[in-house]
């Protein structure tokens, strides 16, 4: 391993101005798909001679490549922000109405900037480092789009870590866990399709709005009734829509929602069991019912060697301002997973809930998430030297 006490003073030495960067991210917040401005800040930064800048990858990704060769470790932070109206009243919120970074992903890029100008500062013993900027994870497909325009190759990218903030942790604590981390994230939407009538004359129409809340129960039953219980599932309603007037029953009535599988074959039965039940419901009812469903993003599985070499480079840095712990897996989505169907990785869940002394926790996706720049440090100080300690072990 690098001399971990020249790693550490790095780190101190960058941390103020990644936590000012961090800031002016968060001032300005881009939605997936328009990350122009955070993608030109990333790259006007990292526009060093020794260090090979790409733009424009799979959108507004960039990519920046220190050293040459193989073997070769990317780290992936992603860059976009959500559609929520900021709430905190922070010095440096969001300056952009109806955008904001509640997901983190501010500190995300933060510290893989500046873990990036540690790695050149520190030089590499061979081989090669990738960052991977990407945009549009929220929209889960900005890593698609960057796999398919080449990021994981020349040189080709042999392992993989990425790292997202974690409320439920303080600063200071970092989670790992091997296999799966979270859950596929897939989309539906029914549309029951029925006959519209005068509200005081029901018999004369075919009303959707009755077989669409019989849908909506019913679905409740899908998981609990036709899955395994032993392996988590989820499946919500978070969408109905119907009706123009209080006295005419419409034409149409939708429902959409979300589904989370840990399995694949759970994944599989919950399409194929949400299309029987809103037919049978809706001929039921003398109405017809169309069902579109997106599987989303698969599971992502972290590898086991690669989550047990990021525990042991993050065990050998650690000073009092870092706490490994076993991460739990949570049902939420991350397109991180389709890197991990390329190469072997791990996944960092990186404490953000104040201090240890005195934790505080607002959800992700929240208006009033405030993130503790505590997390900055062991962040860039853990991929750092996970990138080292994985390039050192790899045979000449």
């Amino acid at each position: 391993m690098a001399d971990v006490a020249a790693l550490r003073d790095q780190v101190k030495r960058l941390l103020p101005e990644i936590i000012e960067f961090r800031r002016e991210l968060h001032a300005h917040p881009e939605l997936s798909g328009h990350e122009a401005g955070t993608a030109a800040r990333v790259a006007e930064r990292l526009d060093l001679p020794d260090l090979r800048v790409q733009t424009g990858v799979g959108g507004h990704g960039v990519v920046v490549t220190i050293g040459d060769g193989s073997p070769c470790v990317a780290l992936r932070a992603d860059m976009d922000a959500l559609p929520i109206q900021e709430t905190t009243g922070l010095p440096w919120a969001s300056q952009e109405c109806g955008v904001m970074h509640a997901c983190g992903h501010d500190f995300h890029t933060a510290w893989l900037l500046g873990t990036g100008l540690v790695l050149r500062e520190m030089g590499l013993s061979r081989g090669s480092v990738k960052l991977i900027f990407q945009p549009a994870e929220e929209a889960l497909g900005g890593a698609l789009e960057m796999i398919a325009a080449g990021v994981l190759v020349d040189p080709p990218v042999e392992a993989i870590c990425g790292a997202h903030v974690w409320p439920d942790y303080p600063a200071g604590v970092i989670g790992l866990r091997a296999g799966p981390n979270l859950a596929a994230a897939g989309r539906f939407t029914v549309t029951i399709t029925g006959n519209g009538t005068h509200g005081a004359l029901p018999h004369l129409g075919r009303d959707p709005i009755v077989p669409a809340a019989e849908l909506v129960l019913a679905l409740q039953a899908l998981v609990t009734r036709r899955l395994d219980p032993l392996f988590p599932a989820v499946l919500s309603v978070c969408q109905f829509h119907a009706g123009s007037a209080f006295n005419i029953i419409p034409a149409q009535a939708e429902i959409g929602g979300t589904v989370r599988t840990v399995r694949e074959e759970d994944r599989e039965a919950v399409q194929s069991l949400l299309t029987e039940y809103a037919c049978g419901i809706a001929q039921a009812h003398d109405c017809k019912a169309q069902v579109t469903y997106e599987r989303g993003v698969p599971p992502t599985c972290t590898d086991p060697e690669m989550t047990a070499l990021a525990r042991e480079c993050i065990a050998g840095v650690a000073g009092d301002d870092i706490e490994l712990v076993e991460a739990k897996p949570s049902m939420g989505g991350e397109d991180f997973s389709y890197y991990l169907e390329h190469c072997p990785g791990a996944l960092l869940w990186v404490g953000c809930g104040g201090s240890r002394d005195c934790p505080t926790r607002t959800a992700l996706h929240d208006a009033g998430f405030i993130g503790a720049e505590e997390c900055l440090l062991p962040a860039m100080l853990s991929l750092a030297a996970i990138a080292l300690g994985y390039l050192e072990r790899q045979a000449d």
